[in-house]
């Protein structure tokens, strides 16, 4: 097994980076699909859309986080929509919900939609909590 020497300073200083930049997470892939606003990348506030003139939720995940409307594994599997912690369907079911009833939408990933809704969430959860 290979020894490493930390005691010269600019080791110590690239394995503090190193160390601060895998902890950060700088780097990890977002929800993407452009956006702003002060949310986090599985998350959208009401705050981001309100005023925006967006008619359904299908609309402020379009406009904020598209990535999320297509299929989020190899298998081809669509995360499905749960309204106020009730399953509601497909990603097509977002259309049914007005933008103004809308607080948050949050993707959960396939791997923990899968612990808390079962098999049919491989491809995730996109959860919208209404006012």
């Amino acid at each position: 097994m290979r020894s490493w020497n930390v005691s010269s300073p600019r080791r110590r200083v690239g394995l503090t980076l190193a160390l601060l930049f895998a902890i950060s997470g700088a780097g990890c892939a977002t929800g993407g699909g452009g956006g702003g606003g002060s949310s986090s990348a599985g998350m959208i506030v009401r705050t981001q859309f309100e005023g925006q003139g967006l008619g359904t939720a299908y609309d402020v995940v379009s406009r904020f986080r598209s990535s999320w409307l297509r299929p989020r594994n190899r298998q081809g599997d669509l995360p499905i929509v749960v309204l106020d912690s009730v399953r509601l369907g497909d990603v097509e079911s977002l259309r049914t919900v007005r933008a103004t009833d809308v607080e948050s939408i949050e993707y959960i990933s396939g791997t923990q939609a899968t612990t808390v809704y079962g098999t049919g969430a491989m491809g995730g959860v996109i959860h919208v909590v209404t006012r």
